[in-house]
């Protein structure tokens, strides 16, 4: 008797706990980027020592162009870090707009009347491409520049909200310094380092302002970047002058690559001829 009592007891329990799970309301998705801002981004290699960047970020979707300044904070065990860096992501766009049309001539015949010359759009095309996406990468420490036209260019606005296969529950909390935070999260799989794992970002839950980004690596392992005091708006376009010196060279795909996967591993968030352009 006393053990059928609790099989029904721990039954009612499960029951009531699956309904409250139920009865949660889905998140809603944060809201995609501003087409412009400036924020305070601190990066963590948890698998090389936890070192740690101090980055500020210039973002400006609408010229397609980024800019992060790197103090390395704590290095990896085998110092792979500079102690001063720079990325400029610089972008150039060219938009058309293509209509087609198909014109018929019908002429006099007994089953028509006499008809002028007809033109029938088919349909318009409106294309964007790029002419110039190059990646400016300067160590400091060392006065050399990696420069390359990688064919893709800054993460899109919305990159968190286009292909996420999952959504994190309410009531999940992260910790910024000595404050914890309820956030959302979205999960986003990418098309380089899929090996590695899904790229997770979380914002906060109430004003959806950018929290925090998990991000594959390749070299230096999962990156983890906190955000903090985003300023909404377009930078000042002098931020985006490149520097005088040190001259830059052209690098390699695979160097490029291996510089970005340093700083902010958003690869696969950036638009690339192999998918989809993805817009606000």
């Amino acid at each position: 008797m006393i053990h059928s009592r609790a099989v029904l007891v721990s039954c009612v329990l499960v029951a009531v706990l699956l309904g409250l799970a139920a009865a949660q309301p889905k998140p809603k998705p944060p809201p995609a980027w501003p087409s412009g801002f400036t924020m305070q981004q601190v990066g963590y290699w948890p698998s090389q020592g936890n070192a740690k960047t101090n980055s500020t970020w210039w973002y400006d979707y609408t010229n397609s162009r980024h800019r992060f300044d790197h103090h390395t904070l704590r290095n990896t065990p085998l110092n792979i870090l500079a102690n001063y860096s720079a990325e400029y992501w610089i972008g150039v766009r060219l938009s058309l707009s293509l209509s087609l049309s198909l014109s018929l001539h019908l002429s006099r015949c007994s089953s028509h009347p006499l008809t002028s010359l007809h033109s029938i759009p088919l349909h318009s095309i409106a294309l964007r491409c790029c002419l110039q996406n190059t990646l400016y990468m300067y160590n400091y420490d060392k006065q050399t520049c990696i420069v390359n036209n990688l064919g893709i260019s800054i993460p899109t606005p919305n990159w968190f909200l286009t292909n996420t296969s999952t959504l994190g529950p309410l009531f999940q909390y992260l910790q910024h310094e000595d404050y914890y935070y309820e956030v959302v999260q979205t999960s986003t799989p990418g098309p380089y380092y899929r090996q590695y794992g899904p790229y997770n970002y979380y914002a906060l839950s109430g004003s959806g302002v950018p929290f925090r980004m998990e991000g594959p690596g390749t070299a230096l392992g999962v990156v983890v970047n906190d955000w903090y005091n985003m300023v909404t708006g377009t930078p000042d376009p002098s931020v985006f002058t490149l520097p005088a010196t040190p001259v830059c060279n052209t690098g390699t795909f695979e160097e490029s690559m291996e510089a970005i996967s340093m700083s902010l591993l958003f690869a696969r968030l950036a638009r690339h001829p192999r998918h989809p352009i993805h817009s606000m």
